[in-house]
């Protein structure tokens, strides 16, 4: 009889045992980059959301509404909440503001 050609048994446990060995490190690794990369990509969306409000409130809200007196409101712009669910997210700096009127007193009308 000749010689056999092939893998003896106790040699592919031993490449098994190492594929899982090397799987069982680089698994962790991996899930912690997916989760870093999912953060990463939610501070960039509230980035692109918070640009556009200030682009918009640019737009839309003029001289009058972000400071001064209309219509027997006093109005003020004041800071917005910040819209993060972790700080270490996103930075203190990203705020959207808010106008709040306030009423004046009628001098007429004795109703405010």
């Amino acid at each position: 009889m000749g010689r056999q050609r092939g893998f003896s048994l106790i040699e592919l446990l031993i490449v098994v045992a190492i594929i899982l060995i090397i799987a069982a490190i680089a698994i962790p690794n991996l899930l912690w980059a997916r989760e870093a990369a999912n953060e990463w990509s939610a501070v960039a969306s509230i980035r692109t959301i918070n640009t556009a409000e200030i682009t918009s409130t640019a737009c839309l809200i003029d001289s009058v509404l972000s400071g001064g007196k209309k219509s027997g409101y006093n109005f003020s712009e004041a800071p917005g909440t910040v819209a993060t669910p972790r700080p270490p997210i996103t930075p203190p700096r990203f705020r959207s503001p808010r106008i709040r009127p306030v009423p004046v007193a009628s001098a007429r009308l004795k109703t405010r």
